[in-house]
């Protein structure tokens, strides 16, 4: 149950009482659950914090008048109250007081996998790794926009939350309150090793696998027992290759309930190479009852889709009766071309992104909105353009990829750290892509080299040779193409045009329903939910979203074989039930 809240007096002088830090930590645990709280306060009493389940390791208690403690996975050279900013890493949100200069810093990780919000009431600022939280104590409204930018994406990125007045934290931020009022400031910021980017193939895959294998060696070395995620693609095949090069021992596992692509190609790549494996499958007779779906609303944080994230919470929570660490392959894409395919021809060869293509093709995907009311002026993709603009203001010189990278990095806070942050509920979650300095030495190589997926063979064949000749989900083997391996690729090419009609012609990827054991958990919780009001507009928190004919057909139809509406659903009953639990109505 990981979590953080603080409260600081923006001047750095005056008194925040004890009793708004009791309330404040009275709201996570009825939202949440209790856990073991700790609190912290500055001298002269302008900021008091708590922290929840934090691990001894990862909190420093008040020594010679300095404190802080981490939530996450924190990493740096020195102790947590000593520590430069440039040296951390992992996936944190951390606060620190340092009497020596009588200031209390609060920051978050270089790539914000850890999600952490604040908001402002008069001269007082508050934080919390839960929106719902803040929301909850400060009585905020919602926000329209964040509400749209969910339902429309299925995520949220960028300072927006589901809250007026809640800001996501950007990632690679300080803020630093004292006397002298509070500031704020970016610490790090991706940059291009020039270096690096004037490599050929070869020792660009040498030099990200000496770094990468130092990154894995620093961060989770020492763990004796840990569970990596492997499907049937690129990504989790170069994480579980990285690993077990570095030495490191995992037990791998793939999710599903019946025999996918993912669980035989899975299953053939942990034979190859000696892995331990596991199949992971809930429970035939699963359900999603009140309480679990309590929790995964809680979690889900107005970020990710409820009904989606209960299943997975449920194998988390296996997971964790055998070993608390999970490594997954999140990142993987930035050693591809995904984040630049809607370029086409043009990718690498101007400074000029083609944003409408990155919005319609990697975010505002299609999908029936029927029941959504449409406004006049699309604030969504509004909202979109004007932080994306903004994120990629600074690398306005530097080639197309190289600024969709940071785009796609940025959007990917949304997915990746959204879930590796409800994963907190349960078990600690490392994204080995998303270290700082292997993002770094992706982000600088050339982008020729990630085109056709180079990149990723060229370092699975070295981190991992006997894996790299097992084929992948997208068609033909992890290895680089040779003369003699060449007809093994007609199926990637293949997938690859079909891929780039689709995304062209604006339809819809193919759905892939969920397991027939997920889909009545669903349909038992919709129902539910349905005799309860959630989805009456009479009583809907959300009403005015939603066009009610629309909305009555598509709830209507979740119970018939062959309902595909499970996506939309889905985000509708989440950003209801997230109103009806922060305004104390349950779920």
């Amino acid at each position: 149950m990981a979590g953080l809240l603080a409260v600081v007096a923006d001047d750095g002088r005056t008194d925040v009482s004890s009793e708004e830090l009791e309330a404040f930590i009275g709201h996570y645990e009825t939202l949440r659950g209790a856990g073991e709280v700790r609190r912290y306060t500055a001298p002269a009493g302008w900021a008091k914090a708590a922290s929840f389940d934090v691990a001894e390791a990862s909190s420093t208690l008040p020594a010679d008048g300095a404190w802080g403690f981490a939530v996450g996975t924190f990493s740096a050279g020195a102790p947590l109250t000593r520590c430069e900013l440039g040296d951390v890493d992992g996936h944190f949100v951390a606060l620190r007081y340092r009497p020596q200069c009588g200031e209390l810093e609060l920051f978050n990780d270089p790539l914000g996998m850890q999600v952490v919000y604040r908001a402002s009431r008069g001269e007082r600022t508050y934080f919390s790794t839960s929106s719902l939280v803040l929301a909850r104590h400060l009585g905020a409204a919602p926000d329209p926009v964040g509400l749209r930018l969910f339902l429309r994406t299925g995520a949220q990125f960028g300072p927006v939350s589901a809250w007026e007045g809640v800001e996501r934290l950007e990632p690679g931020t300080v803020l630093t309150f004292g006397a002298g009022g509070p500031r704020e400031a970016a610490y790090w910021t991706p940059t291009v090793d020039a270096r690096v980017r004037g490599m050929g193939l070869s020792e660009t895959a040498d030099h990200i696998a000496g770094v990468a294998q130092d990154a894995v060696r620093r961060r989770i070395g020492s763990e004796s027992c840990l569970w990596a995620d492997l499907t049937g693609g690129y990504d989790s095949r170069l994480v579980t290759s990285l690993l077990a090069r570095t030495g490191l021992r995992f037990r791998a596992q793939t999710s599903g309930e019946e025999e996918t692509v993912d669980v035989r190609l899975a299953r053939r790549v942990a034979e190859v190479g000696g892995y331990d494996w596991h199949q992971e499958r809930l429970p035939e007779r699963w359900s999603l009852g009140p309480e679990l779906l309590d929790e995964a609303v809680a979690w889900a944080d107005g970020t990710l889709d409820a009904l989606a994230l209960s299943p997975v919470l449920t194998l988390q929570e296996e997971r964790t009766r055998s070993c608390p660490v999970v490594v997954n392959g999140g990142g993987g894409e930035h050693f591809g071309p995904l984040p630049w395919l809607q370029e086409f021809a043009q990718a690498g060869r101007t400074s000029k992104v083609n944003l409408d293509a990155f919005l319609s093709m990697r975010i505002l995907a299609p999908i029936d909105f029927a029941p959504l009311r449409p406004e006049p002026v699309d604030s969504v993709a509004n909202y979109c353009r004007e932080v994306l603009t903004a994120r990629a203001r600074p690398y306005a010189r530097q080639p197309n990829t190289t600024q969709l990278d940071a785009l796609y990095a940025y959007k990917s806070v949304g997915h990746f750290g959204a879930y590796r942050s409800a994963f907190e509920s349960r078990v600690r979650t490392e994204i080995p892509l998303y270290y700082r300095d292997v993002f770094e030495a992706a982000f600088s190589c050339h982008h020729r080299w990630r085109n056709g997926h180079r990149l990723h063979r060229a370092l699975i064949e070295r981190l991992g040779p006997s894996v790299s000749a097992v084929e992948t989900e997208r068609g033909g083997p992890a290895q680089l193409t040779r003369p003699g391996n060449a007809h093994r690729f007609a199926p990637y090419y293949l997938r690859l045009g079909r891929t780039a009609v689709r995304k062209v012609m604006q339809r819809p990827a193919p759905s892939s329903r969920p397991s027939p054991v997920i889909v009545g958990g669903y349909r038992a919780a919709v129902e539910r939910l349905r005799s309860d009001g959630a989805f009456d507009p009479r009583t809907m928190r959300t009403a005015e979203l939603f066009d009610a004919a629309e909305l009555d057909a598509l709830v209507a139809g979740a119970q018939a074989p062959d309902f595909d509406g499970w996506t939309l659903l889905g985000r509708i009953a989440t950003v209801e039930l997230t109103l009806r639990q922060v305004d104390g109505a349950g779920v």
